[in-house]
C-alpha cells in the first residue's frame, strides 16, 4: 500500500506538469466612466454638522417632502445669491 519515495516524487511532478501557469495581471483603476450617469462631472461637498442642526435638517426634509441633497443645493443657491453669485447648485 505505501509508494516509494520515487513514486511519491514522481506524483509531485507529473502534478506540478499538470498545473496551469499563472499571469501576472495588473489592475486597472476605476475610471470615473464606472460611476453613476447621475454623478459624472460632478464633485462631492460635504460637512459635519451638530445633532441638532442635523436632526432640524432631517425634520424639515420630512416637512417639506424634501431630500437632504435637495434642501443644501436650496441653501447653497441662497448663499450664493446672497453673495452676488448666480444660482447654479440645483444643474
Amino acid at each position: 500500500m505505501s509508494r516509494g519515495k520515487n513514486d511519491m516524487r514522481a506524483v509531485l511532478e507529473q502534478n506540478q506538469a499538470q498545473q496551469p501557469k499563472l499571469e501576472i495581471v495588473e489592475s486597472v483603476p476605476e475610471s470615473h466612466s464606472q460611476r453613476c450617469p447621475s454623478r459624472r462631472g460632478k464633485k462631492m461637498a460635504a460637512c459635519y454638522l451638530g445633532m441638532d442642526a442635523y436632526r432640524q435638517l432631517k425634520i424639515l426634509c420630512a416637512e417639506t417632502d424634501m431630500s437632504i441633497e435637495d434642501a443644501l443645493k436650496q441653501g447653497l443657491n441662497s448663499l450664493f445669491i446672497a453673495n452676488n453669485k448666480p444660482p447654479i447648485a440645483l444643474n
